[in-house]
């Protein structure tokens, strides 16, 4: 059942899915939530598409013997990457790095078609949510970042002439605006108006729209991931997770030098095909 309030309590098992939003160099959403309950696997993975958090999912569906003390968790991510499982192995590309991780060939026959990765995805979106319906546990949704696309020529030329705000923009995509003309494939949208409604504010625009924001990192710090959730998912998160938070965070920002993998914090990966 879809959660609208956390209360960590309930729950014995708490299982994590999403990209590096999910996963990162520091603790995220994912961590902070689990830091009260006993058990938390994270199957997400740096630069991870919304297919291999997909599978993810289905797999543990199908191992882990879901129950109704247990709590799924997901951040679903742009729509602008593939993932593909090889040699028991997967390999996650963005669209900037098509050639780099999947070869000429693969790039010169299929291109990128970003309308074709809107329709997967938002396919692979509201099968999850179908199925999760479907089960024991209880789950929660929540957004990297927004899933519609913007005619980009046209909003910066827009912003040029100075008759609307980059902020505004941000605004129309991340409420998925379909009335808004900078919008693009809007008959996809329209169709899957009742899935979209359920991704709430993205984690990117929370950052987006800081100011004064120090570090250069676009990932959200651990005490951003605090202030997102307690945005978009009403909670009972104890003082030990905003002390947790706020610890790391500190440790980041006074950081000397460019914080790598497993220095502050464990990247591990879980047990999985």
């Amino acid at each position: 059942m879809k959660i609208k309030f956390l209360n960590q309590k309930k729950y014995k098992r708490f299982f994590s899915f999403g990209c590096s939003f999910t996963k990162y160099k520091w603790p995220t959403w994912a961590d902070i939530i689990g830091q009260n309950i006993k058990y938390h696997e994270n199957w997400a993975e740096g630069g991870a598409g919304n297919f291999f958090i997909f599978s993810s999912l289905i797999e543990l569906i199908n191992s882990h013997g879901l129950t109704n003390s247990d709590l799924i968790g997901i951040m679903w991510t742009t729509c602008g990457r593939t993932d593909i499982y090889s040699n028991k192995k997967w390999i996650h590309a963005s669209q900037t790095k098509y050639e780099d991780r999947l070869g000429k060939f693969w790039t010169k026959k299929f291109g990128f078609d970003e309308r074709a990765h809107l329709l997967r995805d938002i396919t692979f979106i509201d099968s999850s949510i179908r199925i999760l319906n479907t089960l024991p546990c209880d789950f929660f949704i929540l957004n990297a970042m927004p899933i519609p696309r913007i005619d980009v020529e046209k909003s910066e030329q827009e912003i040029k002439n100075k008759k609307i705000t980059k902020k505004e923009i941000i605004i129309m995509q991340d409420t998925n605006d379909l009335n808004s003309d900078f919008i693009l494939d809007k008959d996809i949208l329209k169709k899957f108006t009742k899935t979209l409604k359920i991704l709430p504010t993205s984690a990117l625009t929370l950052i987006q729209n800081k100011k004064n924001r120090i570090i250069k990192d676009q990932h959200p710090l651990p005490n951003e991931h605090l202030e997102y959730l307690n945005q978009v998912l009403p909670n009972n998160l104890t003082n030990e997770c905003n002390l947790f938070a706020t610890s790391y965070t500190q440790k980041i920002l006074n950081a000397k030098k460019e914080i790598t993998y497993n220095e502050i914090w464990p990247y591990s990966s879980v047990d999985r095909l």
